[in-house]
């Protein structure tokens, strides 16, 4: 799978379901954090920060290399991608909201804004002009 889990189909339940397991042969975990930022954001320093990021975490391996990537515009926002791997399989909720916390306080020291979905309403008053 693209995390690195593996399925396991135990006899008894051969028929009926299937389970995931983080510890199967192999301990390496992937883990994936997609962030929005601002359209007024420069891609190449997301980039690089999100890398920086990773990096710096301990939990966080260089081999295989953390990587980030801009793979669309959203609505809203410039979509990133950090793509990352542990062996630490139990703690990757934890690392995750590790790099999450990071990224946050990262880009507000930079300036980097992340923007949340705005609407504008227009209200009709059923009366004609």
């Amino acid at each position: 799978s693209l995390d690195n889990s593996e399925k396991f189909i135990p006899n008894q339940k051969f028929f009926t379901s299937d389970l995931t397991t983080y510890t199967g042969s192999n301990c390496l975990v992937y883990c994936s954090v997609i962030i929005g930022v601002g359209y007024d954001s420069k891609s190449e320093e997301v980039i690089q920060l999100l890398l920086d990021i990773a990096r710096q975490h301990p939990v966080v391996l260089n081999d295989p290399s953390p990587v980030a990537f801009f793979p669309n515009f959203g609505d809203s926002s410039l979509n990133f991608e950090l793509k990352f791997w542990s062996d630490d399989i139990n703690n990757r909720k934890r690392v995750i909201s590790d790099i999450n916390c990071l990224i946050l306080d990262t880009f507000r020291q930079n300036q980097i804004t992340i923007p949340f979905p705005q609407r504008d309403i227009h209200i009709y008053d059923g009366t004609s002009s």
